[in-house]
């Protein structure tokens, strides 16, 4: 499988966001970055769906969640130098770790 970025978002209705409650499941992915404390941008193997079902017991029914795959070729904006460093990796070389985001 190819990896590819997606972003995943919540709205939580309740209390403060779960961020060590699913950081663990984020560790699922080849590679994550949290911008912010409800999103996260992942680069997976892994499609929406899959994502939705390692999340969706993680978060009540009252709270929102919003999963999408992500052109980083297309961007723009003002984010930590982190986050660029981040987004700006040469990911060729972690496909070979591709079948670690089969969780």
């Amino acid at each position: 499988m190819t990896a590819k970025y997606l972003l995943i978002s919540f709205k939580f209705s309740e209390g403060p966001p779960k961020v060590k409650e699913l950081e663990p499941v984020f560790d699922n992915a080849i590679d994550w970055f949290r911008y912010s404390s409800t999103a996260w941008i992942v680069w997976s193997t892994s499609d929406s769906e899959r994502w939705y079902e390692r999340l969706r017991p993680h978060i009540s029914d009252k709270d929102s969640m919003f999963i999408a795959a992500l052109d980083a070729k297309d961007r723009q904006g003002w984010m930590s130098k982190s986050f660029w460093d981040w987004i700006n990796q040469n990911r060729s070389k972690s496909e070979s770790k591709a079948n670690s985001d089969s969780k």
